[in-house]
């Protein structure tokens, strides 16, 4: 038996531990209206720090990524940058080697097409438009806006009863959600910056319970318009309350034999298999309701097809309607609750108002079980070009340029290293195989001199051979040249130097042969 012992991390990873611990709990707390930018730069070098470097697409890609939204940062970039930014990011996406390059990739992604008026605003402006609007933290999350900051401060004064006063300007549902609230204000408290939130919703609920009755608040003169409210839940009765404020006539028509959905008959609710009411057919007729204004506020699923046949847009069962709740194509009839969102809570209401046969590029090729795609398609006369792979001795797929597309597949499949399986697709190339192809050769050009003409191996060039068919005349990265390297040093990286002659072993940083120089223009000179 052999001897036990107890490892402990040593000091460095002690420290390490706890700076990540700390991360978790800034980013956990991290405002709204932060610069989506640079905070898609910062979490891009994050994971750029943690991957392990193997292939382009991450060593390289990923580096070459953080340049174009520094230069977006910078004011440096074109509005064009942001197109190659998008492309780039979709090929490491889809050819990464791992999760942390593609989740990597496929954040910045998001980002771009989320927000891509910030990178033009940068670009343009030198400013970015995501924040312009956005309050203190708990305030931006608190999904009915209530002025958190100014009732916690009411309260610390003792005045209760002003506190909640507050409170009902922006929700009318003060002690229920006193009790019911998620609080996802307390998610975003600034306090768990340094160790945890504050109790927003226990303070509602002390301000709530040593306060006094309140008065209804006044309304406006009237205004002489009507407003029919269907459905008399959290979301219907707030949609009635203020446009009762604002002097509007309001009628609300409800289902049940009392108001308040939810509140009053889902908490907990035992009334079906989501356990909220189900809708049924009523008694009475079906009659017309004179109103200038429909908020539809139904709590419950909805019945879709009685809704489209008038024109109202659903999609799974929920009303499509505008971030003003309006509904799209149909004039003043708007939509809230859970008839839009789905099933809510009560203050999300409130905010709603074997021998393997596949198919390589239409031929069909049986060969033996574990047989790559790589020696699939050349046993078929198909080439797929590739840049690291050596038989048996390095078969990493680490240059990523043998990617092909296969069917079903989301991301691109390595040909070198990946069986064929049974009724395997394979397009070799195709035009996202091509458009994969050429970035990640673009981006091993980009740690290549652009000398070709002057270099032993031209002509006579594996990378070169590849840039010429896919048409690369120069390279859009910021060149990226490796330092402390001794000439003819394979500039690759580990696994990548494929430029010497056939059966020579050049992989990796110190490797065997003849300096080659590629990149920008790689066509011989005359």
């Amino acid at each position: 038996m052999s001897r036990l012992s107890i490892e402990t991390p040593g000091r460095a990873q002690t420290v390490l531990n706890g700076l990540n611990r700390d991360m978790e709990r800034r980013l956990d707390a991290s405002q709204p209206g932060l610069c989506p930018v640079d905070m898609s730069l910062n979490f891009l070098r994050l994971c750029h720090a943690q991957t392990c470097g193997k292939c382009v697409p991450c060593r390289v890609g990923l580096s070459q990524l953080a340049v174009l939204i520094e230069r977006v940062l910078d004011r440096t970039a074109t509005l064009e940058d942001i197109d190659l930014i998008e492309n780039t990011a979709q090929v490491i996406a889809d050819s990464a080697d791992c999760a942390i390059g593609y989740e990597a990739a496929h954040m910045v992604l998001k980002g771009v097409r989320g927000f891509r008026e910030d990178y033009e605003e940068h670009i343009l402006h030198g400013r970015y438009i995501c924040g312009l609007s956005h309050p203190v933290p708990c305030v931006s999350t608190c999904p009915a806006h209530v002025d958190i900051p100014g009732y916690v401060a009411l309260i610390h004064e003792g005045r209760y009863q002003d506190a909640v006063r507050l409170i009902r300007k922006d929700n009318p549902f003060v002690s229920a959600c006193a009790y019911v609230c998620e609080h996802p204000c307390e998610g975003q408290c600034r306090r768990r910056m340094v160790d945890d939130a504050i109790n927003i919703c226990g303070l509602k609920r002390f301000a709530v319970d040593n306060s006094k009755p309140m008065a209804v608040d006044r309304k406006a003169e009237p205004t002489g318009k009507t407003v029919a409210v269907i459905g008399g839940g959290p979301g219907g009765l707030t949609a009635a309350y203020y446009l009762s404020l604002m002097g509007h006539d309001v009628t609300v028509y409800e289902q049940r034999p009392k108001l308040g959905g939810m509140l009053r008959y889902g908490i907990p609710g035992a009334y079906g298999r989501d356990g909220r009411p189900k809708p049924g057919n009523a008694d009475a007729r079906e009659f017309r309701i004179p109103c200038d204004y429909v908020v539809v506020a139904i709590g419950q699923a909805i019945e879709a097809q009685a809704f489209e046949r008038v024109g109202v847009t659903t999609n799974r069962g929920a009303i499509q309607a505008d971030p003003t709740s309006s509904v799209p194509g149909v004039d003043n009839v708007f939509a809230g609750g859970d008839a839009v969102s789905g099933p809510a809570t009560v203050i999300r209401a409130v905010a709603a108002g074997k021998v393997a046969a596949a198919n390589i590029d239409n031929k069909q090729v049986a060969v033996p079980e574990g047989t790559t795609i790589l020696a699939a398609a050349q046993s078929a006369g198909i080439k797929i070009p590739h840049l690291c792979y050596l038989k048996d001795i390095n078969e990493i797929a680490a240059c990523r340029v043998c990617c092909v597309e296969v069917e079903g597949e989301r991301a691109m499949v390595t040909a070198c290293n990946s069986p064929v399986k049974d009724g395997m697709v394979v397009r070799t190339n195709s035009p996202r195989t091509r458009a994969t192809r050429r970035t990640n050769v673009e981006l091993i050009l980009s740690q290549h001199d652009c000398k070709c003409a002057a270099c032993v191996r031209s002509g006579n060039c594996q990378l070169q051979a590849i840039a010429n068919d896919l048409g690369i005349l120069n390279v859009p990265y910021e060149t990226q040249l490796p330092r402390g390297r001794p000439a003819g040093a394979g500039r690759h990286g580990p696994g990548l130097c494929r430029s010497g002659r056939p059966g020579e072993d050049h992989r990796g940083p110190g490797g065997s042969g003849g300096a080659h120089r590629l990149g920008g223009v790689l066509r011989p000179e005359p």
